[in-house]
């Protein structure tokens, strides 16, 4: 009989990039065939999507107040463990998340991300999924301020991370922060490059005509020179810095460019950013240059991108970001933040920008404007970058089926 693993999907398609990039690992680790690995959907918002992707699954549902009940418990556990009292910890043990997996027989349960969840498993093993710690380098936005979230992020990476079984990162980088930041051994963590859905099919042909959102078809009803940002309306994603430089950029254009913006809105826990953005593009003057767009459809995504000017993606938040990669995968040129640009190879294959200086977009903007040949360069350096990000995607399933195995084989000196 095979070993069961099961895979939790906690977020749901409107979280962002890191949801697609899970539903490929999701794809990629089912084709393993040396165990049986089971998919659990904590979101029922994700069924449709996750039958789309002829994925089999099952649903968990805490229910209203079992949850509370357990995140009480939880967090009582938490306090004992964190002032050393693991006599008293363990009398929290027994909770109905635990006691479904123990029911399916799994043995191991993969995390996407660094989950609270893991808390609720304590007799069954884990592993999780690292992806930055922003929180430490920029504590003041009110998606880690509100609702003491930097706290919580921190002692879930303190407590969960040293003792997940191994941990996925999400990058070399990553990986160093790891290292340095939460003293994992670099034995313990596998890396594996973030992708973009794999049905966002690069042969989709881009009309006006056949756009879906009607918002777009209408902005887009006479051709417009534009800039593309498709991000979630979190502050730390910096709307405002490209909303700030297009007035400059502008100035000497004769032709103008525009901007859109397309995501969900976001804002820590207490109020909502994108009225904040629109609100702001009126007081800089570009509002009738700025399109503020929901989430759009694959379709409509894919041609944004194809018909663009350029990705800029300011954002204050990495090393991982999805949209640079998506837009490699289109042939657009990449305009990035400064620390998070074209850090993985030895070539150069986006724009840097320092978010501390508008200008640099501006001078980035007029530069690829002004010479086809770099243009030319960034988009076969991008192709080259999106090329070797799949060969070492590759890799990644070998080393993750090692560290499965070597689980395993000590599973098998216990009942």
């Amino acid at each position: 009989m095979k070993k069961k693993i099961a895979l939790v999907v906690e977020h749901e398609p409107n979280s962002g990039g890191a949801f697609f990039n899970l539903i490929n690992l999701l794809k990629e680790i089912n084709n393993i065939t040396n165990y049986e690995f089971i998919i659990i959907s904590l979101n029922k918002k994700n069924n449709d999507y996750l039958k789309k992707q002829k994925l089999n699954f099952l649903n968990f549902d805490f229910g209203k107040f079992f949850y509370l009940i357990e995140k009480l418990k939880t967090s009582i556990r938490k306090f004992l463990i964190d002032i050393k009292a693991y006599r008293y910890s363990s009398y929290f043990k027994n909770n109905k998340f635990e006691n479904f997996f123990k029911k399916k027989k799994v043995d191991l349960v993969i995390f996407f991300g660094v989950s609270e969840l893991s808390f609720y498993l304590r007799d069954i093993n884990y592993v999780n999924c690292y992806l930055d710690s922003c929180h430490l380098d920029n504590p003041e936005f009110p998606e880690i301020k509100s609702m003491d979230t930097f706290f919580a992020r921190e002692s879930n990476y303190r407590n969960i991370l040293n003792s997940s079984v191994f941990i996925l990162s999400g990058s070399k980088e990553c990986t160093d922060e790891l290292l340095n930041n939460y003293n994992i051994k670099s034995e313990k963590v596998v890396q594996f490059p973030y992708l973009p859905q794999d049905e966002l099919k690069n042969n989709i042909e881009t009309n006006i005509n056949n756009f879906d959102n009607k918002d777009l078809f209408n902005f887009l009803a006479k051709p417009k020179k534009y800039i593309f940002y498709p991000a979630n309306y979190w502050s730390h994603k910096n709307h405002i810095y490209i909303m700030k430089s297009l007035k400059k950029i502008n100035q000497n254009q004769e032709i103008p460019f525009f901007l859109i913006f397309c995501g969900a809105d976001k804002s820590g826990f207490i109020s909502k950013n994108k009225s904040y953005l629109i609100k702001r593009s009126k007081e800089l003057g570009v509002h009738d240059y700025v399109l503020f767009l929901n989430h759009v459809s694959n379709k409509d995504l894919i041609s944004l991108y194809k018909s663009s000017f350029a990705l800029v993606m300011p954002t204050y938040f990495g090393p991982i970001n999805i949209p640079p990669i998506e837009a490699h995968k289109y042939e657009i040129p990449v305009i990035y933040t400064k620390q998070f640009a074209n850090l993985h190879y030895d070539f150069d294959y986006q724009i840097p920008i320092d978010l501390d200086d508008s200008q640099t977009l501006v001078d980035a903007i007029e530069s690829l404007q002004n010479s086809k040949d770099l243009r030319n360069k960034l988009i076969n350096n991008g192709k080259k970058f999106y090329t070797q990000m799949l060969t070492e995607r590759s890799k990644f399933l070998i080393n993750f089926q090692k560290k499965i195995d070597k689980f395993f084989k000590k599973r098998e000196t216990w009942e």
